[in-house]
């Protein structure tokens, strides 16, 4: 995957005290970020890609942040609760007719915890021919799929 994070590293402008766009205030993710997005068991390249383009393509007043390191922990924060939880609440087919034991239980690969379920949902990524984490085909295998 390529680095987004490459490039001359210039200084942000002094925030506006009503805030500014992700575009126009020149911000990105320093080291400190990006090991924060690390530490929360995401792809600081990927997570990156995501935030600046869903900032940069919402208008109005919600668009502006006072301070985007803030609106970045935040967005990591959600991304990894969002991992996190996907399928423990899901009402999908395929979790209703597993153990209960099974969707409960985890296998760490990396850091990252990874239940039943998510092992089914990335074997029927791979089975649609999209791409699969090293880390991704290990929790397979460590289930068994």
């Amino acid at each position: 995957m390529t680095d987004l994070f490459q490039g001359p590293q210039e200084q942000s402008p002094a925030p506006s005290p009503n805030g500014s766009r992700l575009d126009k205030s020149g911000w990105r993710p320093g080291e400190q970020d990006r090991s924060f997005a690390t530490m929360c068991g995401l792809d600081p390249d990927f997570i990156w890609a995501e935030f600046k383009d869903y900032w940069t393509a919402k208008s109005g007043a919600n668009a502006t942040k006072r301070d985007w390191p803030a609106t970045w922990r935040n967005w990591c924060r959600k991304a990894e609760g969002d991992k996190r939880n996907r399928t423990r609440f899901s009402n999908t087919p395929s979790s209703d007719n597993l153990l209960p034991d099974k969707d409960l239980t985890r296998r760490w690969v990396g850091g990252i915890a990874y239940n039943y379920v998510d092992a089914l949902a990335i074997r029927q990524k791979k089975r649609a021919g999209i791409y699969v984490s090293p880390e991704e085909a290990e929790a397979m295998r460590l289930w068994n799929l």
